[in-house]
């Protein structure tokens, strides 16, 4: 995932929770271009993940 703090360069006013919002939408992004590209075979998930997890 994309560290919160280099978000919060771009997006200083950003409370946390908005700032965990957009990491989300940057990884979830990042998943449908990467399906996009390798298909179904690409090891992807799309279900919402745990940010503390990884």
């Amino acid at each position: 995932m994309l560290p919160l703090e280099l978000i919060k360069k771009y997006y200083p006013n950003a409370s946390e929770e908005e700032l965990k919002d957009i990491q989300e939408v940057v990884y979830l992004l990042a998943c449908a271009v990467m399906q996009q590209f390798y298909g179904s075979k690409w090891m992807g998930d799309f279900e919402e993940s745990d940010p503390d997890e990884k």
